[in-house]
């Protein structure tokens, strides 16, 4: 059930006007929500809910039992029990998610050694009929799936794992009810794409009494409209205009449009993921939730470790958070920092996708961010020889503005680069896109295409004052001006759907 689709509009037309008739009560309101976000799960696949209650079930009774090991001083218990977490979750999704690559890793191995088994065939052989899928998905076609990838698995899958983490670290009380546990890992409007939400961000809000002022009801219904219209008017049409044509067809196109089409996959994937959350947390507001941020004008960072600072913010702060920070993070000396920062990076980009472009995606990313750091160190040591005070160029600053010149277009290369390698598919595809060239230019591509480029660089660059101005405005805007607003978004959305094009993240 897409976001931008008449089957949502009819089930957001049920569900908010009978969780508002049931606000005052807590567990009424509560297992609605529960049913409806079952309901929605269920309305992809009905066998996917089977998964995320399997997960539901297992981290709620380890986090019971670690808290109660650590109640006891049992450490050896407690930690068997998130153990048993992190084997259960971690091994679904790796089976769901990455078979399919391994068997393909393997059967490569097999076939440069001269052997003649088919080990392809041997896992197909294996699967039940009801998991196996047989398609490739929209962002890589290349690549295609034999097991079908359940939606939204590797964002709960990361939730309720932080929920068990967190208990065991002392730092976070076990859910008080399996519902209220039930609900914060299934809440529909954040369950399929993110934002990744904490238990310490989310349980806490279950036992407030939902309210929906003026002021927030106007910004739930500016972020879905927002939400719509980057969704709509710039990801999907910039990638039918320019993105896909290209990429399709990377020989006819000339190098100026191979680089308007690298960047503006980059576009693409933003707008698409930022609409998603931006919908989503103004879904969650109109039942009187708080999720976090997602987004931070990423493509506004003049470093590539900024970038994962203002990009997918959830995920990047989780993995700082659980991965990066325990193996020793920057902290450690080299090479030890360097392989704590391509542990984590590289993690980042299989949890992407199973494919060696994520991993190389990764270790670009790492790479230039290790690149970064040692650049830095090396100009605090020069400033301390030189007896000199080392300081950072505060943002809009001269000093800021000569750096961002400098840095900006080797930003550009390591992070549009890198993911355009992604929608590549494959590294014959990424070749031609980088290394070769055809005919076509810029006339031959669609105004649409250039419009949504250019529009889309307008958003970026666009002063902050402007956006917090733009947010006074709808705080004190009538709700009807407000409502009508959301209500053109929704008719451009319904002269523009381009066949319901599904969000791009909903694959991972």
């Amino acid at each position: 059930m897409l976001f931008q689709s008449v089957e949502f509009l009819v089930f957001m037309a049920v569900l908010l006007p009978l969780f508002w008739a049931l606000a005052r009560r807590r567990g009424r309101r509560q297992a609605l929500l529960l049913v409806g976000s079952y309901l929605f799960y269920g309305m992809y696949e009905a066998w996917f809910l089977t998964l995320i209650v399997f997960s539901t079930l297992l981290d709620y009774q380890c986090g019971q039992r670690i808290q109660t090991a650590r109640d006891t001083g049992d450490r050896t218990s407690a930690k068997r029990w998130l153990w048993l977490s992190l084997v259960g979750n971690l091994g679904v999704l790796g089976f769901f998610k990455y078979t399919d690559w391994f068997f393909d890793n393997m059967q490569w191995v097999a076939t440069a050694l001269g052997s003649g088994v088919d080990l392809v065939a041997f896992k197909r052989s294996l699967l039940p009929d009801f998991i196996q899928a047989g398609y490739a998905n929209t962002l890589t076609p290349e690549i295609v799936r034999d097991i079908v990838l359940p939606v939204g698995i590797s964002f709960y899958t990361f939730q309720t794992l932080s929920y068990t983490i967190d208990i065991y670290r002392g730092k976070l009380k076990p859910a008080r009810s399996f519902g209220d546990f039930a609900l914060f890992v299934s809440f529909f409007p954040q369950l399929v794409a993110g934002p990744i939400v904490r238990a310490a961000e989310f349980l806490p809000q279950l036992d407030l009494l939902p309210r929906i002022d003026r002021q927030r009801l106007h910004e739930a219904l500016w972020r879905i409209g927002c939400g719509l219209t980057r969704k709509i008017v710039f990801a999907d049409l910039i990638g039918l205009y320019l993105v896909d044509p290209v990429f399709n067809d990377p020989l006819a196109y000339s190098a100026e449009v191979h680089v308007l089409a690298i960047i503006g996959f980059g576009f693409q994937i933003y707008n698409d993921f930022a609409g998603y959350s931006e919908m989503a947390i103004g879904v969650a507001k109109l039942f009187g939730f708080d999720l976090p941020e997602n987004f931070a004008y990423p493509f506004r960072s003049i470093s590539v470790r900024e970038f994962w600072t203002r990009w997918h913010m959830t995920l990047s702060f989780w993995l700082r958070d659980y991965v990066f920070q325990p193996l020793g993070g920057w902290r450690s000396k080299m090479p030890r920092a360097a392989f704590n920062n391509i542990a984590t990076m590289v993690l980042i980009g299989l949890w992407h996708g199973a494919s060696w472009l994520w991993v190389w995606y990764g270790l670009v990313n790492a790479i230039a961010m290790i690149v970064e750091v040692q650049w830095r160190q090396w100009r605090k040591k020069r400033a301390r020889a030189a007896g000199v005070k080392f300081e950072l160029a505060q943002p809009g600053t001269l000093a800021w503005w000569i750096k961002a010149a400098f840095a900006y277009p080797y930003f550009i290369v390591i992070v549009f680069g890198s993911s355009a390698s992604i929608r590549a598919g494959t590294w014959e595809t990424m070749g031609n896109m980088f290394l070769r060239a055809g005919d076509k230019g810029i006339e031959s591509l669609s105004v649409w295409a250039l419009v949504v480029f250019v529009g889309t660089w307008a958003l970026i660059l666009l002063p902050r004052s402007w956006v917090d101005f733009t947010h006074r405005l709808v705080h004190r805007a009538p709700t009807w001006l407000v409502a009508v607003w959301l209500g053109t978004m929704v008719a451009v959305t319904a002269l523009l759907l381009i066949g319901q094009q599904p969000f791009i993240y909903f694959q991972f």
